[in-house]
């Protein structure tokens, strides 16, 4: 049966009783959880894309200097940013381990992972910075950073939407901020 069983208080039942759903139930149960994962993924973007945004903005407000040598990096060497990115995505968790293993290194191991982490999540605004100047250069747009950065942002979302290209596309950007990120820092001082 679709519906539960109803059975009167007065009632006497001998031996086992059972109760078999139809598996129409499964199937509408399974489509509630598929509807809520997908409203779950929806609204989670939604927040990814607002909260990179904010981010953005605080970046260009905060740090405009160093947005903009993340993007002179992009632009002129995109292939060094990446091998960058790559080798600060592996050394670091080496090197805290070391240092954790020495014991006296824990308290610099534990400020280093809290700075690898932070650099983990802003790495992508970087490249996001880079899309939508590179847009902006290709539309012969002059612009200001806001709409600089929501233009990218807006390319970035639209790849990473994408099956399969959307996580490749992901995992590049985060790569090439990454990699810019540290060589800016490493350029600036």
């Amino acid at each position: 049966s679709d519906r539960g069983v109803s059975i009167s208080r007065q009632a006497v039942i001998s031996g086992k009783s059972y109760e078999k759903l139809s598996s129409k139930i499964f199937k509408d149960s399974t489509k509630k959880v598929i509807d809520a994962v997908y409203v779950i993924y929806l609204i989670s973007k939604y927040i990814s894309f607002i909260s990179l945004f904010i981010l953005g903005l605080l970046a260009y407000y905060f740090f405009p200097k160093y947005m903009r040598k993340t993007e002179e990096i992009l632009q002129k060497t995109p292939w060094m940013a990446l091998v960058t990115g790559v080798l600060f995505l592996l050394v670091p968790p080496i090197l805290m381990i070391i240092l954790i293993i020495s014991v006296v290194g824990i308290p610099i191991a534990l400020i280093l992972l809290a700075l690898y982490f932070l650099s983990l999540y802003v790495a992508n605004i970087f490249a996001i910075n880079f899309l939508g100047k590179s847009l902006m250069k290709v539309l012969g747009f002059a612009a200001n950073d806001g709409w600089v950065f929501l233009s990218g942002l807006l390319i970035y979302t639209c790849l990473v939407s994408i099956p399969v290209i959307g996580y490749v596309s992901t995992f590049l950007a985060f790569l090439l901020g990454l990699g810019s990120l540290v060589m800016a820092k490493r350029e600036m001082g």
